[in-house]
Order: structure tokens, then sequence, then C-alpha cells
């Protein structure tokens, strides 16, 4: 069978709008559903083990919602922004033995998101906590992803890093309190999160700031 989508396969299909990966298919390449803007619906087969996704496969195209196998036991690596400017995605369903997210739901408004854990916690490489919108790290002090939609977001004391693009994009959030164990703000964090305005205090923790960690913001 089919082991490999290679890059570009589908890209600006514009007329596709639901397709099935079988559980031979090992890897999807960069671009390969880019701008398929019909595309609703992506269905995996149960017994699929993903081992990667390549950078920017989905990006613009309109699935609504995506769940990636439950049963996968392979360590999946994301590539950069893979779904990018998926606008209509609202829902996503990953394991957590994924190796990164890699900010792959940059530019969506994602009101669900699950990741199933292994049963071990210890092992877990990611936590998501559905009542604050965060998806932590296993230890729970680096916040990878903000997926809510509170005006004021209050980073849990703890915290040792906010990642890049954690929050960028964010149309909700207006207000942002820092906890005094912060040292690192990645780039980009609040990039283009255009309600995010008044003061905003950084602690003396805070060792790094990356590039244009609150550019595009009304700060």
């Amino acid at each position: 069978g089919v082991t490999s989508i290679y890059s570009g396969t589908f890209y600006n299909c514009t007329a596709l709008e639901s397709i099935t990966i079988p559980a031979s298919v090992k890897t999807i390449g960069q671009n390969s559903f880019k701008g398929c803007k019909a595309l609703k619906t992506i269905t995996f087969d149960e017994a699929c083990e993903l081992t990667s996704i390549g950078n920017t496969a989905f990006e613009g195209s309109g699935i609504t919602s995506i769940t990636l196998p439950k049963n996968n036991t392979a360590n999946t690596t994301f590539g950069t922004t893979i779904f990018k400017d998926c606008v209509d995605l609202k829902s996503a369903y990953l394991p957590s033995s994924l190796a990164g997210l890699n900010n792959c739901f940059l530019g969506c408004s994602l009101e669900v998101l699950e990741m199933e854990s292994t049963g071990d916690a210890s092992s877990d490489a990611f936590k998501v906590d559905t009542e604050l919108g965060f998806v932590m790290n296993g230890d729970e002090n680096i916040i990878q992803l903000y997926f809510g939609t509170a005006e004021t977001v209050t980073i849990p004391a703890g915290v040792t890093d906010i990642a890049a693009n954690a929050f960028a994009n964010n149309t909700s959030l207006k207000k942002i309190i820092l906890p005094a164990s912060l040292n690192n703000i990645g780039a980009e964090a609040f990039m283009e999160s255009e309600s995010l305005s008044g003061e905003i205090i950084i602690p003396e923790s805070v060792e790094v700031i990356g590039d244009c960690a609150f550019g595009g913001t009304s700060l």
C-alpha cells in the first residue's frame, strides 16, 4: 500500500472535499494539502502509525476537525505550522506521544483540543488544561500553546517558559499577568494578538524576551 504522501501531492486542489488516509501511510510530506480550501474531512485509519507530518502540510485548508490515530504508538514528528491559517479548524485530537507541536495551530481559532495520555503521567510529552486553555509540557512548567478565549489570562505560578508563538494571533486576549517564576518569553509569543493592551509587568526573573514577542499587539 501507499506509505508516503509526497510533498505537494494535493497542493491547491481546490475541489478536494474529503480524504481517507490508509493504515499503510507513515509520512505526509510538506504542503501535501496546502490550499485545499474545500477539504473539510480527513479520516485516518485507526491502525495508521504516522511518523511525520511535514511543514505546512494542511496550511490554509478548509478542515473543521482533525483526529490523529488514537492507537498511534509512533512518536509522530510535526513540521512547522502544519495547520497554519486553517480558520475553520475548531477541534483537534492529538496523541501525547508527539515529538513537538511546532506552532501547528498558528492562525487557527481552536475551541476544543484533546491529547491522549499514555497512561503514565511521567512519560506524557504534553498535558492539556481544558479549563484554562493551556497545552503544557509534561513537567507543566512550559506553556506550549494557548487556545482559550479569556480576555484576561494569568500564567500559573511555577511556569518558567512561554514557548514561541504560544499566544500568537489570539483575538480575545486583552491582558496577561506573568508569574515571578518566569524566565523566558519565546519569539513571537504574543505576535499579532491585537487586543492585548494596557500595562504588562515583566517580572525581574525574566532573562530572555524573544524577537517580536509582543509585535503587532496594542501594547
